[in-house]
């Protein structure tokens, strides 16, 4: 097999997860995200997402809560008996407005960058 027509696995399949610095209470919060949207998060997200001048706008609640939930991993939030609190739809639902908002501004920022924005854009509608 020629090696120049080689391409490493992880530069093809979204395997991994990275993390992501939120402030909550004045403390910056590493919360863990996948790298990178599969293609299993863009088919289900289509629903909620519009398509702006060939980019995929993420602006209504409903997609970024659908994404929130496809792409959050971990975060290292303790409910009032010292457990961990699970990342499921729930949770995010209830999560402050401004957290869910900074949260959800360092996915876009960090995970979905432009390229990925414009590669979602055939699968939606306008």
């Amino acid at each position: 097999m020629n090696n120049a027509n080689v391409v490493r696995y992880e530069d093809v399949f979204a395997v991994g997860t990275k993390s992501v610095t939120i402030t909550v209470a004045g403390k910056p919060v590493e919360v863990t995200v996948k790298d990178g949207l599969r293609l299993k998060d863009m088919q289900a997200i289509t629903k909620y997402v519009k398509v702006h001048n060939g980019k995929a706008d993420f602006e209504a609640m409903d997609s970024v809560i659908e994404i929130m939930k496809r792409v959050v991993v971990a975060w290292p939030f303790l409910d009032s008996a010292g457990k961990p609190v699970p990342v499921n739809d729930v949770t995010i639902g209830n999560l402050r407005g401004p957290i869910a908002l900074q949260l959800f501004d360092a996915i876009e920022k960090d995970i979905f960058p432009s390229d990925e924005k414009e590669a979602i854009a055939p699968f939606v509608g306008n």
